[in-house]
């Protein structure tokens, strides 16, 4: 005897839906509780059962239709049973929507909300031991699938369970953030919300500095060593910076006294001329400033070398004043020149 589907009411104010699309042809064998079509609701989106087994005979709605609460979508027959197609239209018994709804109800029961899961997976997922609220459809409209809960299997073998409160794991969910990108801070590493919304905010930050950018100028050349260099000597350098005040009267008055000595070398002595000309004599009086660290040993060099940062149109360049504790007077003006 053939059996009439017709579309269920899943809600109390559901009255239509739209088929979105058939998961089976006519002429198809199908088994009871395999999904025929899915179905697409002003709330949720669903697949509908077959009420039993048999062969599809009939297809009474095409894929985009908007099908009434009630209404024939297909028919089933029995193996080898020729059923004749029912005119659009054709009454359907009361008393059949009644026991499809009812029997609907029964396993849409305790489903896990509006989430869509064919029964294989949903079964799969209760023999393992598988939340599906940790599992992400990849099927039609985000229906989860056999595969995808043996997917969520292979993920829980090759690592440890994600220990994360349920408030936690809702907005991940609805942020888009990964769990397992998060370090817990919680009791025994368990991910919390306030590690969520640290995700979150350090997303939309990077976000917003991208957004702020308005041009991206390759690294290359003198501008990439010069990068590189500085980025080095975070790791070999100690990061240390004094800043003291210093009577310079004395050194004002020896400029004024260099100028004439050093006129006949078309040099016009500078304030920092006699400022490098200090500190090389301080570093050759205490030689282990004049000193790199490396690794576990300070390495005291024979040579005062400074460097003097100078500034070009485009660039900063590092002008280094080779053997500054042997040069004096005009050396010093002569190499900075």
């Amino acid at each position: 005897m053939a059996t009439n589907v017709l579309l269920p009411q899943w809600g109390m104010n559901m009255e239509d839906g739209t088929l979105t699309k058939w998961l089976v042809g006519e002429g198809d064998e199908i088994a009871e509780g395999q999904p025929l079509v899915e179905v697409e609701t002003a709330k949720i989106n669903s697949e509908l059962e077959s009420p039993a087994s048999g062969v599809v005979a009939h297809i009474m709605a095409a894929e985009g239709s908007l099908v009434k609460v009630g209404e024939l979508v297909a028919v089933i027959a029995e193996p080898g049973e020729s059923v004749p197609r029912p005119e659009p239209g054709a009454p359907t018994s009361p008393a059949a929507a009644r026991r499809r709804q009812r029997r609907t109800d029964r396993r849409t029961a305790g489903g896990g909300g509006q989430r869509q899961v064919t029964p294989v997976a949903r079964r799969l997922a209760r023999d393992n031991d598988i939340s599906l609220d940790d599992v992400t459809g990849t099927g039609p409209r985000g229906r989860i699938t056999e595969q995808d809960v043996r997917d969520a299997i292979e993920t829980r073998r090759i690592r440890p369970r994600i220990q994360v409160v349920p408030r936690a794991r809702m907005l991940a969910r609805q942020e888009g953030i990964e769990l397992a990108d998060l370090a817990g801070s919680g009791p025994n590493g368990r991910i919390v919300v306030a590690d969520v919304e640290r995700a979150i905010a350090e997303r939309d930050a990077g976000a917003a500095r991208a957004d702020a950018v308005a041009e991206v100028l390759p690294l290359t050349g003198l501008r990439k060593t010069i990068a590189d260099r500085m980025r080095m000597s975070v790791g070999t350098m100690a990061q240390v910076t004094l800043t003291t005040e210093v009577d310079v009267t004395d050194l004002l008055k020896l400029r004024e006294s260099l100028v004439s000595e050093w006129r006949p070398h078309s040099l016009r002595p500078l304030d920092l001329d006699i400022i490098i000309a200090a500190i090389a004599e301080a570093l050759k009086a205490h030689p282990r400033l004049n000193a790199h660290l490396v690794d576990d040993e300070v390495l005291l060099l024979k040579d005062v070398n400074i460097g003097i940062a100078v500034g070009g149109p485009a660039r900063r360049v590092v002008a280094v004043g080779w053997g500054g504790h042997r040069r004096w007077r005009g050396g010093i003006g002569r190499a900075n020149g």
